[in-house]
C-alpha cells in the first residue's frame, strides 16, 4: 500500500532529523503523498494502528525536545527525492525549486 510505505517513510526522515534538532527548531518535510501529508499534519494515521503509535510517540520525542515539524504537500514531479529513491542522481533543478517553494510556504 502505497499510502503506508510514504507515511512510513516520512516518519523515518522525522525520526532522523530529531537526532540533531535543537530546541525551538522548526523541521519542514515535504511530502508528495496526500494521505501521508494529512496523517502528519493531524498527527493521527488513521488506517494503521501500528503507524499511528509510532506516530504519537515520534509527536511527543518532538514535544519533550522542544522541535516542531510542519508538513506539506507538493506535487510529484517537484519531489527531489524521487530520483535518489530510484537509485539516480538528485536533479539539482528539482532540488532548488523545491527548496524555494518551501521557503515561500514558510515565511
Amino acid at each position: 500500500h502505497i499510502s503506508w510505505k510514504e507515511t512510513a517513510a516520512a516518519m523515518a526522515a522525522l525520526q532522523a532529523a530529531l537526532v540533531d534538532a535543537v530546541p525551538d527548531t522548526l523541521i519542514v518535510l515535504a511530502v508528495d503523498n496526500s494521505s501521508a501529508a494529512a496523517s502528519l499534519r493531524k498527527r493521527c494515521v488513521a488506517f494503521d494502528k501500528s503507524l499511528d503509535d509510532s506516530l504519537n510517540t515520534i509527536a511527543k520525542q518532538y514535544k519533550e525536545k522542544g522541535v516542531q515539524w510542519q508538513v506539506f504537500q507538493i506535487p510529484g514531479t517537484q519531489q527531489p527525492a524521487d530520483e535518489p529513491s530510484r537509485g539516480s542522481p538528485p536533479d539539482n533543478e528539482k532540488v532548488q525549486s523545491a527548496k524555494k517553494t518551501l521557503e515561500a510556504l514558510v515565511m
